[in-house]
């Protein structure tokens, strides 16, 4: 584990974050492939991450989708306008909550919404 200065791509603040020698290379690699496709790819920390929005990762949330399992809202999905425009249908989300109900439910995390895309 060695900590590594890194500078968050929103609010263009530095942080250490620990990372392995693995996770850093994959993130070069990642951001070496984005960059010859002419996209910009950069870390994000804590604060601004939690504002993106899980499906593209390039919005800013401004709604949430409940995520159910077995019947019961487990976890909220934290969506830019268009994604939940676009998957609003998909899922078969129909009612409107409060955002009080969600509040206290943990987030989806971009690597699950990735996996539950495989899925279907």
């Amino acid at each position: 584990m060695i900590a590594r200065t890194m500078k968050c791509y929103d609010c263009k603040k530095e942080f250490f974050e620990k990372m392995t020698n693995d996770d850093y290379s994959e993130y070069l690699q990642k951001r070496r492939h984005a960059e010859k496709q002419g996209v910009e790819y950069g870390w994000f920390c804590t604060n601004c991450a939690d504002k993106k929005c899980v499906m593209c990762k390039i919005g800013r949330v401004t709604k949430y989708i409940p995520a159910k399992k077995d019947g019961e809202i487990k976890k909220k999905i934290p969506t830019c306008q268009n994604c939940f425009d676009r998957f609003r249908e998909k899922l078969g989300f129909d009612e409107e909550i409060s955002p009080e109900l969600l509040e206290p439910l943990p987030n989806l995390t971009h690597e699950e919404w990735m996996e539950f895309i495989e899925k279907i």
